[in-house]
């Protein structure tokens, strides 16, 4: 329920693609390629979408208060991943500093 709420007040998804969106990142059984579709997100997006992305992808680690290093690397190579600069990466990150371990 946490996520669901971090994602809401960072997308504009409907209720029903939100439920929908955090059941799929429970499902194992869902296969996820994140470098393939990373890099067609940063083909596909612009500037501002990326760094809304990163933004999106700190709400949800911030859901149990803290970021550890795991979730500190995924998002980080996520965000390499979409073509974002180290520089905007770093302003992003800047933000969620007080929930880093």
């Amino acid at each position: 329920a946490r996520i669901q709420r971090v994602l809401a007040s960072h997308t504009e998804l409907s209720d029903e693609r939100l439920e929908l969106v955090v059941r799929l990142a429970f499902d194992e059984s869902v296969p996820r390629d994140v470098d393939a579709v990373a890099a067609v997100f940063g083909e596909v997006a612009d500037r501002a979408q990326r760094r809304e992305l990163v933004d999106c992808l700190f709400a949800v680690a911030t859901a149990d208060r803290v970021i550890d290093a795991a979730e500190l690397e995924a998002v980080r190579s996520i965000a390499s991943g979409i073509g974002l600069s180290g520089g905007e990466f770093a302003l992003v990150r800047s933000v969620y500093e007080r929930f880093l371990a």
